[in-house]
């Protein structure tokens, strides 16, 4: 499993696309942006819209913060504590991407503040399952794992 974090529209899945794909597939790109080997283009699912079942166990998934929003907010049932357990069980070789949401002043909302130290937790559980850890800032990935 790898973890790819960082800035809102920071390049994070572009980043999986250009610099990962290739070394997963034992092989680089060589410029072929989002095609792995067998030149299939990479389809992301997305946790802000889709079924839980979808997600956990598609092989690129992103916005995962998002996902974990649905989940505080009662819209899907998922356990958050198992919620790493369940991916890595489905998909062990899946890539994850979110976005460090932490920083800044802490919300007055309680919904909003519990999303932000749960979806904290998940990445936390994911980064110490995980067998890459990398953050991406302005397209350029540093691998902290």
């Amino acid at each position: 499993m790898i973890l790819v974090t960082g800035g809102t529209a920071q390049g994070k899945r572009e980043f999986v696309e250009r610099d990962l794909i290739g070394e997963l597939a034992g092989e680089r790109t060589g410029g072929m942006a989002g095609r792995p080997a067998g030149g299939r283009a990479v389809i992301w699912v997305d946790g802000a819209a889709a079924e839980p079942d979808c997600f956990l166990s598609a092989p690129f998934c992103h916005n995962l913060q998002a996902f974990v929003r649905r989940i505080v907010s009662g819209e899907i049932a998922v356990d958050l504590v198992e919620l790493t357990e369940l991916m890595q069980k489905a998909r062990p070789d899946r890539v994850i991407v979110t976005d460090e949401i932490g920083g800044g002043i802490v919300p007055t909302d309680p919904l909003e503040r519990t999303w932000r130290e749960e979806t904290g937790r998940v990445c936390c559980r994911l980064a110490a399952a995980a067998g890459q850890v990398w953050r991406v800032n302005c397209g350029l990935g540093q691998r902290i794992k």
